[in-house]
């Protein structure tokens, strides 16, 4: 073997690995889950065969290998994540399938569907069990495996947000159209790093924004590290710092009181006791400073920048169901009994409603807390089954 038929074996192993994966992604079945992702891989496989099959045309063909050895290159750069990505949603689907994830993902796909149809997006998507992120090709948010739970729902509309991100758009003059935010961070003349988190903000905006109250109580309790909230970003993360993170959040909550089209604010009070918990959770874990003023003050620009697109662009996804949850969270008794619903209870409402329970009942033990999520979801599928049966929106 020679040099140049060592790079024809490079080439080689990525099309036998395209085409195993391709065989892998046929032999599912037939339904909604290869459905909705089958075109979006096919594209990208048939991409990356043709780049083999002329980089392998080029080298028999005399091409200078070290050029052919950069294509190499790239191509692994680019074809590892796809396979890898494809394995984890085949691994994702197969464990829905087989019922792993307890229905909540059926769950998530509604809220989804229901926030999306707010948008007007039409995500066309599904949820499957993972390592909680949004699939860059798909669009398949994956939710927290193997402790996913309503608890953790929320953050679905994280990413969902960022599959809304580059659906924001505008018509220049000339008629070209263009992404706002894209456009904004341009503008800005700010680096890479910083574009990566105000992409974030712009997603905890949009979350807080669509889902209200529920998406700061999750980051809160379940997601956020206190130990670290303060620290300095290091050049290679993608997310802002905690403290930053749950400071838009809290200001997204009052900017939705103080631009209500009519009546009194109803984050208020929830609001104030989130910053309280969130300060004495700081303060549990040994810190005993706050975000400094200038801090605030870019950070407090950044959220009124990101609020703005939002609610010019997308007003329909504005939550505001807020008194209906706290109302229905009232009606759950702690009996077997589920209360009445009406046709416009919302997802978002009765997951808002299972935090205001479990905040209510802060010495809850592990059993009353599955009391407490279990009842939630089946309050959930009823929405489900209603919307399949019935017709009504959730």
């Amino acid at each position: 073997m020679n040099e140049q038929q060592v790079l024809i074996t490079r080439i080689n192993r990525f099309l036998t690995d395209l085409s195993r994966a391709k065989r892998m992604m046929n032999a599912m079945p037939a339904d909604k889950f290869r459905e909705r992702i089958e075109i979006r891989f096919e594209t990208d496989f048939r991409k990356h065969q043709q780049s083999c099959l002329a980089l392998l045309h080029g080298v028999c063909g005399g091409r200078g290998l070290p050029d052919c050895w950069r294509k190499v290159a790239v191509i692994d750069s680019e074809l590892r994540p796809l396979l890898d990505e494809c394995v984890a949603l085949l691994q994702g689907t197969m464990a829905r399938r087989a019922g792993l994830d307890d229905g909540v993902c059926d769950i998530a796909d509604a809220l989804l569907e229901h926030l999306s149809g707010l948008a007007d997006v039409g995500w066309r998507r599904f949820t499957v069990p993972g390592s909680e992120y949004l699939t860059e090709r798909t669009g398949i948010v994956q939710v927290r495996f193997p402790a996913a739970s309503i608890w953790d729902l929320p953050f679905a509309a994280h990413e969902f947000a960022h599959s809304v991100e580059p659906q924001i758009t505008a018509v220049d003059e000339d008629g070209t159209r263009f992404e706002i935010l894209t456009r904004l961070l341009t503008n800005m003349g700010i680096e890479a790093q910083q574009q990566a988190f105000l992409r974030e903000h712009f997603a905890d905006v949009l979350a807080t924004y669509a889902v209200g109250p529920m998406f700061g109580w999750a980051a809160a309790v379940l997601y956020f590290d206190p130990l670290s909230a303060f620290d300095s970003e290091g050049q290679l993360d993608r997310h802002p710092s905690s403290a930053k993170r749950m400071h838009i959040i809290l200001r997204t909550l009052e900017a939705m009181d103080e631009t209500r089209p009519e009546g009194e604010p109803v984050f208020e009070m929830c609001r104030v006791e989130m910053k309280k918990l969130w300060g004495e959770t700081l303060a549990a874990a040994g810190h005993t400073t706050e975000l400094d003023g200038g801090t605030i003050a870019q950070l407090n620009r950044e959220q009124s920048d990101l609020f703005q697109i939002i609610d010019d662009n997308l007003p329909l996804l504005r939550y505001a169901g807020w008194e209906q949850a706290q109302a229905l969270a009232e009606r759950v008794g702690d009996d077997d009994s589920l209360p009445l619903l009406g046709a416009n209870t919302s997802i978002v409402d009765v997951l808002n409603a299972a935090w205001v329970k479990r905040l209510a009942r802060p010495g809850a033990d592990v059993f009353e807390l599955h009391r407490i999520e279990g009842k939630s979801e089946k309050i959930c599928h009823m929405i489900i089954k209603g919307v399949r049966n019935n017709g009504f929106n959730v």
